[in-house]
């Protein structure tokens, strides 16, 4: 009879521990889901924070690249203009040249 009533309570003490471990268990779950959820969220935060400057960096040499393409333009197209003005000179002062004259009335 002893025997019996201690085993039904060690029986009984164990199912309680037992729910009580599982409860605990559980809990421990949903923390470390959360625990290495926040280490997730940081990290990534970190990396969209880099990203960012990163982003940042390109915009700002995108930039300048677009603003040294338009020096470049306006460089060009100076050059190409002082070009037809100096052909268009030079054409001007052959043409009244006189010997160039009797050459192309020659060859005419």
């Amino acid at each position: 009879m002893y025997r019996r009533k201690t085993r039904l309570l060690f029986g009984s003490w164990r199912g309680v521990s037992h729910r009580w471990f599982k409860k605990r268990i559980n809990r421990e779950a949903i923390e470390y889901e959360k625990t290495q959820r926040d280490v997730e969220l940081i990290h990534w935060d970190k990396e969209v924070d880099a990203l960012k400057v990163y982003m940042a960096q390109l915009q700002e040499k995108i930039r300048i690249e677009i603003q040294a393409r338009e020096e470049l333009t306006i460089t060009y197209e100076n050059s190409l203009n002082r070009g037809v003005v100096q052909l268009n000179e030079e054409t001007r002062s052959l043409a009244e040249n006189p010997l160039v004259r009797e050459i192309s009335l020659l060859v005419a």
